[in-house]
């Protein structure tokens, strides 16, 4: 068996090993016109998110080769609500290849501990119409909470 390890990356150190992961997570499910709105993520943003501490970036390898990861924005303080500590999944992956067995479920069963550690008390999830994860949500305890809508204008 093959070794599975979790852990919490900084996603500057390790910019170039991410790229074809998630290159290939925009293929399968980039919902915009890929000409129109080719990948062309905002690093220097990322890294400017990750030095404030308001950036948790968690990875899945497997004998040491990336093979999934997990991104999200901490608010330490919530608009609306100053009892929140939320964590908003900015996007995660698992590549195609390891998803019929628990990794997937394992990732995120990881990444929830890890928040909860730093005192994360609500994390969101934004799940695609077109690439539905309704039956792992639920297992992990996620109840709907909104619909989004988006428009070009």
């Amino acid at each position: 068996m093959k070794d599975v390890s979790f852990q919490e990356e900084k996603l500057s150190e390790i910019i170039e090993e991410i790229k074809p992961l998630l290159h290939a997570h925009w293929q399968e499910i980039g919902i915009f016109d890929k000409e129109k709105h080719p990948l062309d993520p905002d690093w220097d943003l990322y890294f400017k998110a990750e030095a404030a501490g308001i950036h948790f970036f968690f990875t899945v390898r497997q004998d040491g080769k990336l093979i999934g990861y997990y991104s999200s924005i901490l608010f330490p303080k919530h608009f609306h609500y100053r009892s929140i500590f939320a964590s908003d999944c900015d996007l995660f992956f698992l590549a195609p290849e390891f998803r019929s067995g628990l990794i997937g479920l394992r990732m995120l069963r990881e990444v929830e501990n890890v928040l909860k550690r730093k005192g994360v008390n609500m994390i969101t999830h934004t799940v695609k119409i077109s690439f539905p994860l309704e039956p792992i949500m639920k297992r992990l305890g996620f109840e709907p909470m909104d619909i989004k809508y988006f428009k070009e204008v």
